[in-house]
């Protein structure tokens, strides 16, 4: 019979399924960039401001080709905005689906314990949310089309302000493409919007898979007693990440989430900021704590593969390299003295502190201890 540390492994194999649906997902949004700027590019090179010596017609002109480069950025967005909707819906259901099928896997051999299905009318409105908001942990909940509006309004914005000083410099309309689209040395405007676009994705198919998966356990609650967090650990996780790694919450009866071993508040959990990679795996109750519908002990099957490891874990094996490539140089240092803990990374209030507050931090607790031994 499977058990809850089979979670952590059906988790593992689903972090790649999403990791390949993000990829697959960002191929598509970044083909609309692509026809945006070649758009942009064919309509600067046939309004050549530079070449035209009247300046009341180069600033008709200009106009002209402003608005001509607002409606091709507001055709690109839309369908950008479509095709998010569109990816996100079908994430979600399939989120369902698989949150479904690990509970039921899980609760195979348990006759008293049926895995409770989602009705039609619940899983259309558990997918709605999760593709018309975006989780951003600390920060709080954004609209998805508001997002992708407030991108094109920027995009918009800085094409406008790049149009008016080429219009003014008299540049030739190939160095106007350059300078919108990017190309050789010249950083174009639409790479920005790129960056914020891969970002707003990756972001949003975690938050779609966080909202639909913590609703559908929230429905399983006498076999789901709580949440483990997840960490992708590298070179570019966050500090709020690296400090939220591995740590459990329990679900209490009136469904708050209350901390197990550490005092790290849960908030909205993952994603945790913005474009953030990490996820959550189901903590499932004993298999006798779910037959006398009990809490009982998370983790009592057997004969299943150990819970991922916790930072701290990794960090003692890894060596000073890995410290210092995971936290950076000053943090590493502290951190080998035994003067921080993973947990002081971040305040109590989910934030991540800076290198100059961990230090102060670390020079309370050298004279508390020094204060306690005397």
């Amino acid at each position: 019979m499977p058990g809850p540390h089979t979670a952590f492994a059906d988790a593992t194999l689903h972090a790649a399924d999403l990791q390949r649906f993000t990829a697959h997902l960002l191929l598509r949004i970044q083909k609309q960039i692509a026809g945006l700027e070649n758009d942009l590019r064919f309509a600067a090179r046939g309004f050549d401001l530079g070449s035209i010596d009247n300046g009341r017609v180069r600033n008709v002109q200009a106009a002209r080709f402003a608005r001509r480069a607002r409606e091709m950025t507001d055709l690109r967005m839309a369908r950008i905005s479509e095709i998010l909707h569109t990816e996100l819906h079908a994430l979600a259901e399939y989120e369902i689906t698989y949150s479904s099928g690990l509970i039921k896997r899980t609760l195979e051999g348990l006759e008293k314990v049926p895995a409770v299905k989602v009705p039609p009318g619940i899983r259309k409105a558990i997918v709605k949310q999760s593709t018309s908001q975006i989780s951003l942990g600390n920060a709080g909940i954004a609209n998805l089309d508001s997002w992708v509006k407030q991108t094109t309004g920027s995009l918009k914005t800085k094409m406008a302000r790049q149009i008016a000083a080429s219009t003014r410099l008299r540049e030739p309309g190939s160095l106007l493409a350059q300078r919108l689209t990017g190309t050789g040395n010249i950083r174009g405007i639409s790479l920005t919007t790129r960056n914020e676009l891969r970002a707003l994705t990756r972001t949003a198919v975690t938050s779609a898979s966080s909202i639909t998966r913590s609703a559908v356990m929230r429905r399983n609650r006498r076999a789901v007693m709580g949440v483990q967090q997840v960490s992708i650990l590298d070179g570019r996780t966050s500090n709020i990440c690296l400090a939220y790694s591995g740590k459990k919450w329990r679900r209490t009866p009136k469904g708050f989430m209350r901390a197990v071993g550490h005092r790290l508040p849960y908030l909205s959990g993952t994603p945790r900021h913005y474009g953030c990679r990490s996820y959550e795996i189901p903590w499932f109750r004993s298999a006798h704590g779910m037959r006398a519908g009990k809490k009982g002990d998370a983790g009592a099957f057997t004969g299943e593969p150990p819970p991922p490891p916790s930072l701290s874990q990794l960090l003692r094996d890894r060596g000073p390299a890995y410290q210092n490539d995971l936290l950076g140089p000053g943090r590493g240092a502290l951190y080998r003295a035994g003067r921080i803990d993973v947990d002081h990374l971040i305040d109590f209030s989910g934030q991540p502190r800076n290198l100059t507050t961990i230090r102060r931090l670390a020079r309370r607790r050298e004279l508390a201890r020094i204060k306690r031994g005397g």
